[in-house]
């Protein structure tokens, strides 16, 4: 149902231009892979890479489109936990990069190890995503897409 409400909203003509902008694909299309990519790694834990695809539907350009937004090397993401930590009062407020990119590549392998975060940003993390774009901060882009 949640998915079904953010679909509606972003898919709006004027917000979908600037999340096409924003992400080179439709929130048809990130909709399209999120739901692939929830499936795909809540059945396997590990995904061989690349995935190559001859739908119409879901490109292999496509999916590499959604990798670059979504995925991360591992040893990235630990290069970014370690100098982000904070063993102080801070600690619960430092930002973990698995939460921005749910997605996690090593060697040839995708891995998904939460996919609470992975749906979060296909859903209610694209308005964090275009929420400072020039496009979308002019014209009230959301307005009309909420009423």
């Amino acid at each position: 149902m949640a998915m079904m409400r953010y679909y509606k909203i972003f898919s709006d003509p004027l917000v979908d231009e600037v999340v096409l902008e924003k992400f080179k694909l439709t929130t048809k299309e990130i909709t399209l892979l999120g739901i692939y990519f929830l499936g795909l790694t809540g059945n396997q834990f590990r995904t061989v890479l690349p995935l190559p695809s001859s739908s119409k539907v879901i490109t292999t350009e496509m999916v590499e489109i959604f990798l670059s937004h979504f995925a991360i090397k591992l040893e990235d993401a630990k290069d970014i936990l370690i100098n982000k930590r904070e063993l102080n009062e801070n600690i619960y407020y430092t930002q973990n990069p698995m939460y921005d990119k749910p997605l996690l590549i090593h060697d040839n392998t995708l891995i998904c190890p939460l996919h609470l975060p992975l749906f979060k940003q296909i859903t209610s993390g694209i308005y964090y995503s275009i929420v400072n774009e020039d496009k979308f901060k002019k014209n009230n882009r959301f307005g009309k897409s909420f009423e």
